[in-house]
């Protein structure tokens, strides 16, 4: 080790097979994809993501304690390392969600660990450089017959190429990604391709071209690279072709177009489409030429229109979503005055300042209690003879005896949560925000539903989902004994009151603002559930129930 000397024994290390490991097992994944198997080939991208990791890990900590180190070979590890669990991460949100698009939608996460991604693939291309280089002069300078030296040189370079293909091909990912992040998405049919792209699509996008699904491209192994939303993980692009003269559309004939005459490839657009259509057709082609409208559908006119009748029906969902929400604010104040809302003590405490100091808080307490209390009357509605709770508490019971034992063990850790009951330490797991349970005539209340609500413009049905399975895994796990819980609705234990091992049958569900992709709608959108509870706030506080 010191003296630059260590003893081989021709073996090859547990990390090397690691990596052979992963690289098998990435293998398996592109023979998925091609096989239209995308989740799964996801899955087993992700598992040569960890194992390539594993491998990065092991020759770092072999190489440093052998003394073979380099400042090039350190980084490389280290990058790779990251560049793993950053691909590991967006590909099992991606599981999680079903598709990228979906990921992209619906987890905060999933953009930055994809440009954690390509970042770490950019410094293993700068270390791999490095490398590369200096084994070039050792092959130039060492011993052996000019044609090796080319073999070996060969070699290297072409390692070297590939590295910086599947880096620009990370880092294209990525930003694909983060363009879309943010925006209305919508997944349409093409020419019976299944196609993800900004709502109402007003950009220019290149002609189409033959293009693996997005599961299959990514950053370089052995890391198994992010999946690239560009296109939904289940769907894969093809060559698009403009009508044969004399071709029918809509039951009329049209005149040939070819890419060499967008013009007429316009009009004869214009002319399949209906007067709405042709509304839309123009506020998608507003200040564009007739080239960059060709280019923007690569010359399908069956896609082309197709697009344009899709967006038309997405203005309208869109119009009847806001007139349906409009309609459910209405409801909802005549809901808060019947029942007298205002009065009641826990939005009186919200109101006047003693539930949340500030505005902001106290707007988001407001929002959460006002929207619990309606959708629980609701649900009485719905499901006469059961019992509905709502904020019921999940409490898991530690080990320690006091919080200072618990403190000791956990230097630096939040104390948020920790509480103490009569029969030893808890932390508080979670909140279940809508339970309802059906009263036996002896024996224990069993549980028939329960839903995870959201009510912010943040708030998505990922997240939602997330709570919905903690919950789940405890309760699965007080049931078996593997945990001791505690479930309380205000200052009242219930837990001896519900039948625990019964909520692996409950139906379990989201509930959120329309248009987000819960399992549920609130019937309202986010902005207009916000400034109906800004509202009531306000004139709460201006008759005199709160303070500013």
């Amino acid at each position: 080790g010191a003296a630059g000397v260590a003893p081989t024994t021709g073996k090859t290390k547990w990390y090397e097979w690691v990596g052979y490991a992963g690289l098998a097992i990435a293998a398996v994944g592109l023979a998925l994809v091609t096989a239209g198997a995308s989740i799964p080939a996801t899955i087993c991208f992700a598992a040569g993501a960890v194992a390539g990791g594993i491998s990065a890990g092991g020759h770092l900590a072999d190489t440093a304690r052998l003394g073979t180190a380099t400042t090039a070979t350190v980084v490389l590890d280290v990058a790779q390392i990251a560049a793993s669990f950053a691909s590991f991460g967006a590909m099992s949100i991606t599981v999680k969600a079903g598709s990228a698009a979906a990921a992209l939608a619906g987890s905060r996460w999933f953009v930055p660990l994809i440009g954690t991604a390509a970042g770490a693939d950019v410094v293993q291309l700068a270390a791999f450089t490095d490398i590369t280089f200096t084994e070039l002069k050792k092959v130039q300078n060492g011993a052996g017959t000019p044609e090796d030296k080319q073999r070996a040189m060969a070699v290297l370079l072409t390692q070297f190429v590939v590295a910086g293909g599947l880096t620009v091909l990370s880092v294209q990912g990525a930003r694909n990604v983060r363009t879309l992040a943010g925006q209305p998405l919508e997944l349409v049919e093409q020419n019976g391709v299944k196609v993800l792209r900004v709502a109402g699509e007003s950009t220019p996008e290149p002609a189409p071209r033959p293009e693996s699904s997005a599961t299959s491209s990514g950053h370089s192994p052995p890391t198994g690279g992010p999946p690239n939303v560009a296109h939904d993980a289940s769907a894969e692009a093809r060559i698009k072709t403009t009508p044969p003269p004399g071709a029918e559309h809509d039951g009329m004939p049209h005149p040939p177009a070819s890419a060499s005459d967008p013009e007429r490839w316009l009009a004869n657009l214009e002319a399949s489409l209906g007067p709405e259509e042709n509304a839309k057709l123009a506020k998608m082609k507003a200040d564009k030429t007739a080239q960059q409208m060709h280019d923007m559908f690569g010359g399908d006119l069956d896609g082309a229109r197709e697009r344009v009748r899709t967006a038309g029906r997405l203005d309208q969902e869109r119009a009847a979503v806001a007139a349906q929400s409009k309609e459910r604010v209405v409801d909802l104040r005549k809901q808060i005055a019947d029942r007298g809302l205002m009065d009641d003590p826990e939005i009186h405490d919200i109101v006047t300042g003693k539930a949340a100091k500030t505005p902001k808080a106290r707007l988001a307490m407001l929002r959460d209690k006002l929207v619990a209390k309606i959708l629980r009357a609701e649900a009485e509605h719905a499901h006469p003879g059961t019992e509905v709770l709502d904020g019921v508490k999940i409490y898991e019971k530690l080990p320690e005896a006091n919080s200072e034992e618990w403190e000791a063990k956990n230097p630096g850790k939040k104390k948020d949560g920790l509480t103490r009951r009569d029969d030893g330490l808890y932390m508080q797991r979670g909140e279940i925000d809508m339970m309802v349970v059906e009263r036996q005539s002896s024996g224990k209340a069993n549980v028939i539903a329960r839903e995870e609500i959201k009510t912010g413009a943040r708030d998505t049905n990922a997240d939602a989902r997330a709570q919905l399975d903690n919950q789940t895994d405890l309760l699965r796990d007080a049931a078996a004994g593997r945990k001791i819980i505690r479930l309380e609705v205000g200052d009242r234990d219930i837990t001896a009151e519900i039948d625990l091992a019964s909520d692996t049958a409950a139906s379990k569900s989201t509930r959120g603002p329309a248009g987000k992709g819960f399992d549920k709608s609130l019937g309202v959108s986010a902005s207009d559930l916000e400034a109906l509870c800004k509202d009531v706030l306000d004139n709460g506080v201006a008759a005199g129930k709160g303070t500013p």
